[in-house]
């Protein structure tokens, strides 16, 4: 059974190993995810759900961290994804990872936010079901210790930041902080901030740049659509994002974004709803923060033309509105990220004369803040610097005076009475700032509606699914907590509430779905709190807009005293009230001026008077006419709450869950407090114990007996029966009772994580086993294929000839050449040659010395004629000592020169040559020093030699320059060892030039060889040139003052040339 297991395994062995690179990848994730399960003591479990102590947070974190530490950033709680901010780059993102997950089952690959979007995809176009994912990171801070927080001076609590809070001081409205307390005075100080850093942002954009790759090779049209989704993102990071103190890039409002799809899941437009921006920012910013990227980086990239004309100077101190933190913005290349954004603008289809008038806009808005008072009367001001309001008017196209007029007066019409008044210093300083919040928030509202314009679907004929991603402020509580904190945090119990819905709704559909008994799961039911905001007429949202709109002394403290007499017996209320994440106690203090947003008539009537057309849109005229009440913030919110929980109860939600590891924005480092309270509010624990509240693990049944099918001797190698029958006799073989798991109609149930680690470890023990046999079963059967293999081309090409062998050898032959025409070598040097079979022999004979020849030739016909020539002269240095002479090879890569004369003597050689030997130097063919050794005594002598075509001269250069020697090459024989000494004889065969009779020469020459070769080449070849191997050589010495005799060479040393004479034969 085993061996036919293996058998099989082996078969599937071999068909996989063509497969592509592409499928290597997706194999080596499968490992990775397969090892999980295996390592997961030292990695942690991929999903909350496995863990055994899964009510212990602190078990919770500690899995974090295991996995944050491996660079494991991801984690599921079943469908939910948990993201910790790595804080560095991990290179898991691309188009690589995109292929890798693209149409996978979520179980299938290691968590990864691209399989969160591949299953929303796969859903909206298989299912045609209306997606959305859900991103959320709670917002916290350093940690503060409790405290006591009472009715108390304003010295005692925490400044809330604002001008709306000035001018409450000086109206007298509040002589204390207003802050409610639990019965006993006690309240905890909160651990909490403005922003996370925890990943939101980038998580959004992942999910948008998984879109882009996906339909990266799609039409035109889809290209556009997908390129001005990506491109809206820097637009609104720009003008809604903001450096703080823990992130540099921290999303400050609420984004809802719907992206169209048609049935081929091809991007066809998109919609952006946005939520709660931070306008306060504008005016005012924290320690250590900075204001929205827009006003910073125009003030950096805007060319000098442009600053000029919007009355501009580049350095950020120069406005109030970038210089209150004293900040620098180290880091951040504002001057490439303005190009990006007006690059990203052209790409979404903003016109020129658009993007001119936003940057007008927000060049008014710093204008706007340098503009200043001073009192008159104690009642009434006027501007301080009438120049700013110049500049401010000029760039909105506004009159000045109109502009000066609205910011230092208020009108008021009641029915048919008109009052107009003077604003003191501080009233015209909160009604600057409300201006220019006002005209920022409705400049970020214009972007969005046009960025939607742009986004919209031209198709509007067909039927598009719709997959949402909001990216939303997470839970917030701060030391002080004010309305803004009111509206999130109510924003946040609307979404946990739908979260715990759909959660629980899904849960009871996939157990009715697949025959399972469920099982009623007890958790907090956060409706009660959303109801006692949004109730009518008895809710917090009712409460505060009756308050705002009675007549009479209204104020922050008899809104909170409303408060308390109609929800003092509230279980959740003591304004802490206790929300889902923990309790949290508001500082009603400017709830009701923040829920009115107060802007004074003659503020709007004077941008409605502006010449830009963007501004005349946001402050339509229109505006004026209406007697109506406009609607207060919180009501405005409550419904856009509603809209979008509504949207949100229509599609198929899918989570991500992002946390910061620490405060300080560093890699390899995970704060157990900052992670643990991220934990807490964010809900993690008790999604995880309503996942838990069933079976732990549940798998399809056809990938779960896929894998552990080896376990099981009914099962492996095939089970022929149905997948649920195999997981059942499965099951039953390793033991497991009914209470440790479920079959449903397409899933087995697993009850408890200690069942699938047992079963995990079982398969990882069994693999070890197998992998043996079938290394063994393959590597057999490949021999068997191979050794069958020649033996049927052995029996067809041996076998008598007939058709058969001649269509065989046709075939081989045609396959040969076209192999060898694909490889023949492409240069002279090259040796490669791709051998031939039998019936081939004889052509590849033929062909090889052709082909080398043809390559030859064609080398030749290509050379340089300097190059020509030096070649000539090597095959000329082959011919002659190529196998005869021992120094040859080290000649060959060195180029022969026509002179071997030092750097001292070339200079001189022209003078030389025309005094001694009447030669001009263009007749020398080569000239070199030689050591002459005299025929008398073998003294050495330094000598030049030359050679031209009338002969060869020896010279004497040492003092004054002589001729020593002059023969012809037709009355010479040359002599050289076989060794690979430098030794040259010139046997003279002749008297010389002059009749003298000398005798033979004896030299030492550095280039031997190429003075040899140099010789033979001037006389074409005719002189005769002698390589021997003896020990002696003898040379002739004429008789004069001494005898003649020979000189004697031995072989070793290899420079002991002259060793004697001895007398001639």
């Amino acid at each position: 059974m085993q061996r036919r297991a293996a058998s099989l395994a082996a078969d599937r062995l071999s068909d996989a190993a063509g497969r592509s690179s592409a499928d290597s990848g997706t194999v080596q994730w499968a490992a990775t995810m397969e090892r999980a399960l295996h390592a997961r003591d030292q990695i942690g479990v991929e999903d909350f759900v496995l863990l055994e102590d899964y009510r212990s947070q602190e078990a919770f974190v500690d899995n974090l961290r295991k996995r944050f530490n491996a660079d494991l950033i991801y984690t599921y709680i079943g469908p939910v994804l948990v993201s910790v901010n790595p804080y560095k780059e991990l290179g898991i993102y691309g188009e690589n990872h995109v292929k890798e997950y693209k149409g996978e089952a979520y179980y299938e690959l290691p968590p990864h936010i691209y399989a969160v979007i591949n299953g929303a995809l796969t859903s909206l176009v298989e299912e045609t079901r209306d997606q959305c994912i859900l991103i959320s990171g709670e917002e916290h801070e350093l940690r503060a210790p409790a405290g006591r927080i009472c009715s108390s001076t304003r010295a005692e609590l925490v400044a809330i930041r604002g001008a709306l809070e000035m001018l409450l001081r000086l109206e007298g409205g509040l002589a204390e902080s207003p802050v409610i307390v639990c019965a006993d005075s006690q309240a905890a100080l909160a651990t909490l901030a403005s922003e996370s850093g925890s990943g939101k942002t980038e998580a959004s954009k992942k999910i948008l740049q998984y879109i882009g790759e996906v339909c990266s090779r799609t039409g035109a049209e889809v290209r556009s659509v997908r390129d001005r989704l990506i491109q809206s993102n820097p637009v609104l990071e720009a003008f809604g994002n903001a450096r703080t103190v823990r992130n540099d890039n921290s999303s400050r409002f609420g984004k809802y974004m719907d992206v169209e799809f048609n049935f081929m899941g091809e991007p066809t437009g998109g919609h952006i709803r946005n939520y709660l921006l931070e306008k306060s920012r504008v005016v005012s910013q924290a320690p250590g923060e900075c204001n929205f990227h827009v006003f910073h980086l125009l003030l950096a990239g805007a060319s000098d033309e442009l600053l000029k004309e919007l009355c501009l100077e580049r350095d950020p101190k120069a406005f109030n509105y970038t210089k209150q933190s004293g900040h620098e913005r180290d880091g951040m290349n504002d001057a490439d990220q303005y190009h990006t954004v007006v690059n990203s603008m052209d790409i979404v289809g903003f016109g020129s004369g658009e993007q001119r008038d936003v940057q007008a806009i927000v060049a008014a808005i710093l204008h706007l803040g340098n503009v200043h008072f001073q009192d008159v009367d104690g009642v009434s001001c006027s501007v301080d610097n009438a120049e700013t309001t110049q500049r401010l008017a000029k760039v909105l196209g506004i009159p000045a005076d109109s502009m000066q007029r609205a910011l230092t007066h208020r009108t008021i019409e009641a029915q048919a009475d008109v009052v107009t008044t003077t604003l003191g210093v501080e009233q015209s300083v909160y009604a600057r700032d409300a201006l220019s919040k006002a005209v920022y928030d409705r400049l970020f509202t214009w972007l969005v509606r046009r960025l939607n314009m742009s986004l919209a679907s031209h198709d509007q004929g067909t039927r598009h699914s719709l997959l949402g991603i909001l990216d939303i402020y997470g839970f917030e509580v701060f030391k002080s907590n004010s309305f803004e904190q009111f509206c999130i945090n109510y924003c946040n119990e609307k979404l946990q509430q739908v979260f715990i819905e759909l959660t629980l709704k899904s849960e009871q559909e996939e157990y009715l779905a697949e025959g399972i008994a469920w099982v009623p799961v007890e958790y907090f039911n956060n409706k009660i709190i959303c109801d006692m905001i949004e109730m009518k007429h008895t809710g917090i949202v009712s409460l505060l807009d009756e308050e705002c709109l009675r007549p009479g002394e209204a104020n922050d403290m008899t809104f909170l005293n409303k408060m308390t007499q109609a929800l003092r017996s509230h279980a959740h209320f003591e304004f802490r009230l206790k929300h889902y994440a923990g309790d949290v106690t508001y500082n009603v203090k400017t709830f009701m001026d923040k829920n009115n947003d107060l802007l004074y008539r003659d503020l709007k009537d004077a941008m409605a008077k502006s010449s830009n057309k963007i501004v005349q849109d946001i402050f339509p005229a229109s505006e004026l006419q209406g007697k109506k009440m406009p609607e207060t913030v919180s009501t405005q919110f409550k419904k856009s709450l509603d809209q979008l929980m509504t949207i949100l109860m229509s599609k198929e939600p899918s989570y991500v869950r992002c946390i910061k590891p620490n405060d300080v924005k560093q890699s390899h480092k995970l704060d157990t407090e900052v992670v643990s309270h991220q934990v807490k509010y964010l809900g993690l624990m008790e999604n995880l114990r309503v996942r838990r509240a069933g079976f732990a693990f549940r798998r399809p049944f056809e990938p779960f007996l896929r894998r552990y099918k080896s376990l099981c001797p009914d099962t492996w190698p095939r089970y022929d029966g149905p997948a649920r029958a195999g997981v059942h006799t499965l099951m039953k073989h390793l033991g497991f009772g009914d209470d440790d798991y479920s079959m449903g109609k397409t899933k087995v149930f697993i009850r408890l994580p200690k069942t699938i680690f047992e079963v995990e470890d079982r398969f990882q023990a069994r693999k070890h086993e197998l992998v043996t046999l079938i290394t063994k079963i393959w590597r057999g059967r490949r021999q068997r294929l191979q050794y069958q293999k020649f033996v049927t081309g052995f029996i067809t090409r041996n076998g008598p000839e007939n058709d058969v062998n001649r269509r065989f050898v046709r075939v081989v032959r045609r396959e040969w050449l076209k192999r060898l025409a694909g490889a023949l070598p492409r240069s002279v040097l090259e040796r490669t040659w791709p051998p031939a079979p039998p019936p081939c022999r004889e052509a590849d004979r033929l062909l090889r010395p052709l082909h080398l020849r043809w390559l030859t030739r064609r080398y030749v016909r290509h050379l340089p004629p300097d190059r020509k020539y030096a070649l000539e002269q090597k095959v000329l240095a082959e011919k002659l000592f190529k196998g005869r002479k021992a120094g040859y090879p080290q000649t060959v890569a060195e180029p022969f020169r026509t002179s071997r004369l030092s750097a001292d003597h070339e200079p001189l050689r022209p003078a030389v040559l025309a005094a001694v030997t009447k030669v001009d130097s263009s007749e020398v063919k080569y000239v070199a020093p030689v050591t002459k050794y005299d025929r008398h005594g073998y003294k050495p002598r330094a000598r030049w030699i030359v050679a031209t075509k009338r002969g060869v001269y020896v010279l004497d250069v040492h003092d004054k320059p002589k001729l020593k020697d002059r023969f012809a090459l037709e009355n010479v024989q040359l002599t050289v060892t076989a060794e690979s000494d430098q030794l040259l004889l010139l046997k003279k065969v002749a008297p010389d030039q002059n009749g003298k009779e000398k005798g033979d020469l004896i030299l030492i020459c550095p280039h031997v060889i190429e003075l040899v070769t140099k010789l033979a080449e001037i006389s074409a070849e005719k002189v005769p040139i002698e390589i021997v191997s003896e020990s002696r050589l003898a040379a002739r010495l004429v008789a004069g003052q001494g005898e003649g005799g020979s000189a004697a060479q031995t072989a070793a040393p290899a420079d002991n040339y002259i060793c004697g004479l001895v007398p001639q034969q």
